[in-house]
């Protein structure tokens, strides 16, 4: 799978204030399209029929280019037999990507040698259901929508969070997640990581949160050793509001490192804490949450963080 970016003309672009829809029009021949707007912050959105669509929330204090990207799902079809280094072989009847945003699995900054054992894209809810069992949920359900796993509220509260578990076939010694993050109100996602649902400890806990406060994105690495002592690192970013969208987080067990991007060009990284890590983990719980709203939730909408795919590769 390589990355790939080619110009999109006629699609629909739509600027919003305050929920309302301030400008809009249609991207040229070259896939653009300028607005002049006053300062303020503004929800830029695209949309053309066949692709999925793209928003972007920025604040508007001077010229800015905007890049949105708009995927087709696309089906990949093959036939015969593939072979693979261990023994035996199958044939893939056909099997579909669903990928919303600008983060593509494939690419080679990321994406791991000889490919992802396994990768969950939230094509819909029942191959969510069928990998994923929902621990507890508050104020919310995980809902999937438009190739998203997104927080649907369920009650009027100022906050909320849930939490899911998989058990995958083999250790893992890596994990990739493409998610997106708020920064209107403190969030955050738990990753965790054990050798079975009930061996408690060892633990891996691999936490990303913005806080709304201190204007902090960080992230956050615990280790449960299993005589009970906990060694803890972390690394932030603070006063800067751009982490509001699409972020990829990288979980490098081997190499004992965690690095969520912004961008591309944007990045914090953390070492693991302590001087050794689960070397056999196969369970994995996230938990995902929202909290300080200034606003009660409206019944129905939905909330961030989203999670758009985690990718694992196996350890052996």
């Amino acid at each position: 799978m390589s990355t790939r970016v080619k110009v999109l003309p006629g699609a629909t672009v739509k600027v919003y204030r305050n929920e309302l829809v301030v400008a809009q029009g249609f991207t040229d021949a070259n896939g653009r399209i300028e607005f002049y707007l006053e300062e303020d912050l503004y929800k830029v959105c695209a949309e053309k029929s066949g692709y999925l669509s793209d928003c972007i929330t920025t604040y508007l204090g001077s010229d800015k280019n905007l890049l949105l990207l708009l995927r087709r799902i696309v089906e990949h079809r093959v036939t015969g037999t593939v072979e693979y280094g261990v023994s035996g072989s199958f044939t893939d009847e056909g099997s579909l990507c669903c990928i919303k945003f600008r983060y593509d699995p494939g690419d080679s900054r990321w994406y791991p040698e000889n490919g992802y054992d396994e990768i969950d894209d939230f094509m819909d809810e029942e191959e969510f259901n069928n990998r994923w069992t929902t621990v507890y949920h508050t104020n919310v359900v995980p809902d999937v929508v438009d190739c998203l796993l997104r927080s649907r509220a369920v009650s009027q509260e100022k906050s909320y969070d849930y939490a899911m578990e998989r058990t995958y076939d083999d250790a893992i010694k890596r994990i990739v997640i493409s998610l997106g993050l708020t920064t209107s109100y403190d969030n955050r996602i738990d990753i965790i990581l054990r050798e079975s649902k009930d061996v408690q400890y060892p633990e891996e806990q691999f936490i990303i949160y913005w806080s709304k406060s201190s204007s902090k994105v960080c992230i956050h690495h615990r280790h449960f050793a299993s005589d009970g002592s906990v060694f803890n690192r972390y690394e932030c970013i603070g006063k800067d509001s751009s982490w509001h969208g699409e972020s990829l987080l990288l979980i490098d067990i081997i190499d004992r490192k965690i690095t969520l991007y912004h961008e591309l060009d944007k990045y914090i990284s953390c070492l693991f804490a302590g001087t050794e890590a689960v070397e056999n983990g196969k369970y994995v719980m996230i938990k995902v949450y929202g909290m300080g709203m200034y606003e009660p939730m409206n019944v129905g909408d939905y909330y961030r963080p989203f999670i758009d795919f985690i990718g694992v590769k196996y350890g052996g």
